[in-house]
């Protein structure tokens, strides 16, 4: 299993994380990260308005050719999005989001919806995910 990319967008849409997973992540600037970020969460705004379920989730999973992006929306807005090899059948988005909880959120200095600079968090995701710099 290999996942490429990790990207948190916050419940406004912007871009608050973002890690490469692999050396084949490709190398965008922070601009193109941001542009990507924002663009999944608005079609996962548009996609709770357009859903005919009662459950109004919107889109969870993209699934392409070579890729898989697995979508975790949590209760208070915030976005997990992985990128991973289209092999990857089961993504651990609930334990990157209880990392999330225990090195972000339990951080005092952290205020809510600002970028996340702590490489705590950053390690314990390439932990969880297998990634070794």
């Amino acid at each position: 299993m290999s996942y490429l990319s990790l990207l948190i967008t916050s419940r406004s849409g912007g871009l608050i994380f973002h890690t490469p997973l692999s050396p084949h992540t490709p190398p965008l600037q922070t601009n193109d990260w941001l542009r990507i970020g924002s663009t999944f969460h608005s079609l996962i705004a548009i996609s709770k308005t357009a859903t005919p379920t009662t459950t109004k989730e919107g889109i969870t999973k993209v699934t392409c050719d070579n890729i898989n992006i697995s979508i975790l929306s949590t209760p208070t807005g915030i976005k997990f999005y992985l990128v991973s090899d289209a092999n990857v059948t089961n993504p651990p988005l609930n334990e990157i989001y209880a990392a999330w909880s225990d090195w972000v959120l339990k951080n005092p200095f952290y205020e809510i919806d600002m970028p996340v600079r702590g490489e705590r968090f950053r390690r314990e995701v390439e932990r969880i995910c297998g990634y070794t710099r």
